[in-house]
């Protein structure tokens, strides 16, 4: 999961701390492991996301669960240059630009 957290966030340009995201995992795992930091809200969101989906992996996708990861993820992101509208559906057109 820690692997998934690191690869899925570089894709977008994220770089997250890997010990801080093993200590989120472990912990909502209800393991105990020793660690020098406090995850971040970025880290221990996409720990909490990626537990969630296998705990959910028997249940329909639904708006409310799509929009919930949203929130997991986005819980730091509040110095985007425009704000981000988290866990909901976006109401304007998004440009995808490749560098």
């Amino acid at each position: 999961m820690v692997e998934e957290a690191i690869n899925s966030s570089e894709i977008e340009g994220e770089n997250l701390n890997r010990e801080e995201i093993r200590s989120s995992v472990a912990r909502f795992l209800g393991l105990k492991i020793e660690t020098s930091t406090v995850p971040s809200l970025k880290e221990e969101g996409i720990a909490a996301l990626l537990i969630n989906v296998r705990e959910s992996l028997n249940q329909q996708l639904s708006k409310d669960k799509l929009c919930y990861w949203h929130k997991l993820l986005l819980q730091e992101d509040d110095n985007a240059r425009k704000p981000i509208l988290k866990g909901d559906y976006r109401d304007e057109t998004v440009d995808v630009i490749k560098d």
